[in-house]
C-alpha cells in the first residue's frame, strides 16, 4: 500500500488525507570548490531536507538564496545563517521549510559564510522538497 496522509475526523467520519506530492532535485559541489550549482525551487516546493552522497566530507552545510537567480546572499534566519552542523556521508538531514520561503534559488554550502571548505571530489547534494 502506498504512503497515507493524517487522517482527520468530521462528524464522526474519518478521512485520509492524501499524502502530500514530494519532489527532489540535485545539485553538485564540484572537487575543490564549496558552493553547488543552482537549484530552482518553483518545480519542487520548498525544501525540507537534504541527502548527502558517499562522497560528501563531513562539515557543516549552509545555504545561499535568491528570489531573482541573479543575487546571492548567504541565507539567514532572524539573523542568525541557516546552517546544520556536522554533516556527515550518506546521511538524510530534515530542514525547517520555513527557512527556505523566502528563497526561489537555492546554492549548498560546505561549511560556513565565514568559513567555506572545500570538498574533495564532485558530491552531489540532493534537495527533497514539498509544496507548501
Amino acid at each position: 500500500m502506498g504512503e497515507r496522509g493524517p487522517t482527520k475526523a468530521t462528524n464522526g467520519v474519518i478521512f485520509e488525507a492524501p499524502p502530500a506530492p514530494q519532489g527532489a532535485t540535485t545539485v553538485t559541489i564540484l572537487d575543490t570548490e564549496s558552493l553547488s550549482g543552482v537549484a530552482d525551487l518553483r518545480a519542487i516546493g520548498v525544501p525540507v531536507g537534504l541527502q548527502m552522497d558517499a562522497a560528501w566530507d563531513t562539515n557543516a552545510v549552509t545555504f545561499q538564496g535568491s528570489y531573482d537567480g541573479v543575487v546571492y546572499t548567504d541565507l539567514r534566519l532572524s539573523g542568525v545563517e541557516v546552517a546544520l552542523a556536522g554533516v556527515v556521508a550518506s546521511s538524510m538531514e530534515a530542514l525547517d521549510p520555513y527557512s527556505f520561503m523566502a528563497c526561489r534559488y537555492l546554492k549548498v554550502r560546505s561549511g560556513t559564510s565565514g568559513a567555506p571548505v572545500a570538498q574533495a571530489g564532485n558530491t552531489v547534494v540532493t534537495i527533497i522538497a514539498r509544496p507548501i
